[in-house]
């Protein structure tokens, strides 16, 4: 009975052993000399079978291996298959990476994106030469799905979880845009503040970011009473007020923000901006012109207008002005979206 017992322990130990010293041979071509490296790789797998710093080298230099030698097919599959087998080894996250990086490589962004998504959900954070897997993965993830509501979940990790090392005005952005596109405009509005509250972040591919984010939020506080549906019946309630000297009417139709800037100021810069209220408009002798510019836009507008230097010296600096209609793009409420504002006037000729 005693020897039947310590045979079946004998056993026992023995196929455990067999499952732990796992078979990597499909792997190794012994022909193949780049695959010296690799015959002296693998085993080393079965001699650390802690998941400590010696197991994660050896798994990172058959990594690198085997995309050195351009085998992406085993490269895959072996990972793949490690991670089904090594669900308690606590680099999975980076060998996750590794996998994604392989099908990115190839254009393969499908199936590259549920692995990411899966490494930053599932599994946790690494800090491999400096830098965070977590945080590459989500800036990968940003820059790849197409579904915007998730993109909310990466960019929302990245700024509670990844704060000191991103760009935060950078990232509050974008996430105003992304919020922007599935309709959510109070919190999109939210995240524009968070941006500007980051006055030296600029956005590389948008010079105007921060003068468009200012107009963005001071309109959405504003009361909006000066929007007027149709850009005609705007131009020529504002030329009648001109016409008729009426400094109550004209003041009734400046948007919130109205400027009377030259034409190479900013927004932003609030000093460049004339101080001039309606009723010294209104007692220039001022003369519209017509017709729109023909620089206008379906989004903009430009309506020339002269004066007599005799009303005020400015005009000797300007002789022209040009007032600026916009059209709004405010499609949190129906009503005043797609109508139109006078926003300022531009000194001088257009440049």
């Amino acid at each position: 009975m005693k020897f039947k017992q310590t045979f079946i322990i004998t056993l026992v130990i023995i196929f455990l052993f067999s499952c732990n010293n796992k078979d990597y041979k499909y792997y190794i071509d012994s022909k193949n000399p780049k695959h010296e490296e690799l015959k002296k790789l693998f085993p080393l797998l079965n001699k650390y079978t802690d998941y400590d710093g010696n197991r994660f080298t050896v798994m990172d230099k058959i990594i690198t291996n085997m995309i050195k030698n351009s085998e992406p097919g085993d490269l895959r599959l072996f990972i793949t298959d490690y991670i089904n087998n090594n669900q308690n080894d606590p680099y999975i996250t980076y060998y996750l990476l590794s996998l994604a990086s392989s099908y990115l490589i190839n254009g393969e962004n499908n199936l590259a994106i549920p692995l990411l998504h899966k490494s930053v959900m599932l599994y946790k954070d690494l800090i491999i030469n400096g830098e965070s897997t977590h945080l590459n993965a989500l800036q990968t993830l940003v820059g790849l799905t197409a579904d915007d509501n998730m993109k909310i979940v990466y960019y929302k990790k990245i700024i509670n979880e990844h704060s000191d090392r991103v760009n935060l005005g950078e990232i509050y952005y974008y996430l105003g845009k992304t919020l922007d596109k599935v309709e959510k405009w109070d919190e999109a509005i939210k995240a524009y503040e968070k941006y500007l509250d980051y006055p030296y972040t600029t956005i590389k591919s948008e010079p105007s970011a921060r003068d468009n984010t200012l107009q963005k939020v001071g309109f959405y506080y504003s009361d909006k009473t000066w929007v007027v549906k149709d850009l005609d019946t705007l131009v020529q309630r504002v030329k009648y007020a001109i016409s008729t000297k009426n400094a109550t009417q004209l003041d009734r139709y400046r948007a919130y923000d109205f400027f009377i800037i030259n034409w190479k100021s900013k927004f932003s810069d609030l000093k460049s901006s004339y101080p001039m209220e309606s009723y010294v408009l209104t007692n220039m002798n001022l003369k519209t012109g017509n017709e729109l510019d023909p620089m206008s836009t379906e989004n903009e507008a430009y309506l020339a207008v002269n004066g007599s230097p005799w009303s005020s010296s400015i005009w000797y600096v300007y002789p022209t002005w040009y007032f600026y209609f916009r059209k709004v793009d405010f499609p949190k409420d129906p009503e005043i979206h797609g109508g139109w504002e006078w926003e300022g006037i531009y000194l001088g000729e257009k440049l």
